[in-house]
Order: C-alpha cells, then structure tokens, then sequence
C-alpha cells in the first residue's frame, strides 16, 4: 500500500496533453487482398490549445482538430496512460470524408494510436501511428 502511494504521488494526474509533440511513423493496415506494400508516412503530431494536428491528417486537408483525453486510471499505477480522441472531416480524391484519430500516450513518451479515413461509401483507410516524444 506505501508503494502504490508513492508511485501514485510520483506521477501526474492530469490528462492535459496540449504542448505535447511526437514523432513517429504512421503505417497502412493493407487488407490481405491487397497485392502492395503498406503506405509509410513520416509523422508529427501536435498537441495544441485543445487541437491535435497531424502530417497525414493535413494529407487529407485537415489542419487540426478538437481532441479530448482522460486518464486510463486502470494503468495508473505502472505507468500514466493518457486516452485520446479526436474526429474531423477533410477531403480525399475529391470526396469528403471522416478522419478518427484515437490511441494513447504512455508515460509522456511515447504514442500509439490508429487514424482512420473513412469514405462516403463506408470504405476505409487506417493506418498504426507509433511516434515518441520530442
């Protein structure tokens, strides 16, 4: 129990993640049927005034979006594990679509998360996005 305190006291609480950047890759999830390799992005995530702004979101001509974040306090104890979420709309091929970012920050260091664009048609492109801290 003494243990637990410390580590609890040792580490923040707070799920703010504005003035956190990472960099990382940002790999396609490429259906089995599919006869290519993966797309491989370069990534910068930005966490800003309430906005998340990402290099392959701005691909699909989103600058940035509202996020929202919370404690994982499941985890708390081992390391702080900070949820986010974020969706916005953007234009792909000359068509609107949906661009989801979710995933989680672990420790303020690392990132992993998925950004999926989804289409009008319910079609879908999703890529893994790990990225650390700078």
């Amino acid at each position: 129990m003494f243990i637990t305190a410390l580590i609890s006291k040792a580490q923040s609480s707070e799920s703010d993640l504005n003035g956190k950047i990472f960099r990382g890759k940002a790999t396609e999830i490429t259906p089995a049927d599919i006869d290519r390799m993966p797309l491989v992005y370069d990534e910068l995530i930005f966490f800003e005034n309430g906005k998340l702004m990402s290099n392959v979101m701005k691909m699909y001509s989103a600058d940035s979006c509202n996020f929202t974040s919370g404690i994982d306090g499941r985890r708390m104890i081992a390391v702080k594990v900070v949820g986010f979420n974020s969706d916005t709309s953007g234009k792909a091929d000359g068509q609107d679509v949906n661009l989801s970012f979710s995933g989680n920050v672990y420790g303020d260091a690392k990132l992993s998360g998925t950004l999926e664009i989804i289409y009008p048609d319910g079609s879908e492109i999703r890529f893994l996005v790990y990225a650390t801290a700078e």
